[in-house]
């Protein structure tokens, strides 16, 4: 994929100990993920990879550009303001997995694995729908 990325505007948050960096970024294809924004900023502007957090990317409509929000800190210490869930998305995203550590069932789809015992005590495995009742 075809990366370019531009610094439009930098600003440095002592309270925070910390950088802001907003950026535009133009690409071909579909948005770029967090990893891939945070890999070419990490070689654009030569700094440490733990440090450094994505913390949006919005593309323009019908656009191939997006605007970009990094968070680059001075140590470790300083990083525990940020929330957990963005912490963790850097990880799962540095991993290779997006949805990678989701079970069967969960989140988003409407069906799950269910076992049941039937008179015999042996188990069946089936698949188990959710129903939606109306209420009156």
């Amino acid at each position: 994929m075809e990366l370019s990325i531009e610094v439009v505007e930098e600003r440095k948050n002592p309270l925070l100990r910390r950088r802001e960096i907003k950026c535009k970024a133009s690409y071909m294809g579909a948005t770029p993920s967090h990893s891939e924004v945070k890999n070419k900023i990490v070689a654009m502007l030569n700094l440490d990879p733990k440090l450094v957090v994505v913390d949006y990317i919005r593309p323009e409509y019908g656009k191939q550009v997006a605007h970009i929000y990094v968070e680059v800190y001075d140590d470790e210490e300083a990083m525990s303001i940020e929330p957990k869930h963005k912490l963790m998305r850097e990880r799962k995203e540095g991993e290779g997995g997006g949805e990678e550590g989701k079970e069967s069932g969960e989140g988003e789809g409407s069906e799950g694995k269910v076992e049941e015992k039937d008179e015999k005590g042996e188990v069946e495995k089936g698949v188990a729908k959710k129903v939606k009742i109306k209420r009156r």
